[in-house]
């Protein structure tokens, strides 16, 4: 899963924002500045859940550093993991954020995250001042969103047997990072003995 930029940690959390914004568009010093002022910063210890099921998302989340995971109940004991989002790359639940209405998953940090929040209510207010914002960020995470599926996909239409290795070749830092059971949902496996 490739970051939308190629932002180093080194940047503070907004100007990574700003740059991985640059893909798309320069936004005006103006627009800059007010969106920064709508931001908040937030740290998750790992395993935080942002949004569970029956909830609604109230929140898009830039990540500057770490993991978040969009995790679907299965039943009363079991989840499956559908992606990760990681740094340089926004995440929300789409459709309880973008309709304010209940989801059906949840989004919880995988491990120690650093995030950048905009909240619903923040961006429609920001929209009246920059009412071309929320078409670029409601993009921008629909690109990850689907890089995010082809990924996955790309890993369930090999054999069980090398899920796990492709995951580790092409998401080393996910491999490292992310607590084997998450891997294992996602990859559609029932278990890894990493």
């Amino acid at each position: 899963m490739a970051a939308c930029c190629a932002c180093a940690l080194v940047l503070p959390p907004a100007a990574a924002l700003l740059a991985c914004l640059r893909v798309v568009g320069e936004l005006p010093p103006p627009d800059q500045k007010l969106l920064g002022q709508a931001l908040r910063y937030r740290t998750l210890p790992a395993g935080h859940y942002l949004c569970q099921p029956g909830q609604v998302c109230q929140e898009l989340f830039f990540i500057w550093d770490g993991v978040l995971r969009v995790v679907v109940p299965l039943g009363a004991d079991h989840e499956t993991t559908y992606f990760f989002a990681q740094q340089n790359q926004f995440c929300t639940l789409p459709d309880s954020f973008t309709h304010q209405r209940a989801a059906h998953e949840s989004l919880q940090a995988s491990c120690p995250t650093r995030v950048l929040t905009l909240s619903h209510r923040a961006l429609h207010r920001l929209a009246r001042c920059l009412p071309y914002l929320p078409s670029l960020l409601e993009g921008l995470h629909q690109r990850h969103l689907l890089r995010n599926i082809e990924q996955r996909n790309q890993y369930l239409t090999q054999p069980p047997t090398m899920r796990y290795e492709q995951f580790r070749r092409h998401q080393p830092g996910l491999a490292r990072c992310v607590p084997a059971p998450a891997i294992a949902s996602y990859l559609g496996l029932g278990s890894l003995c990493t």
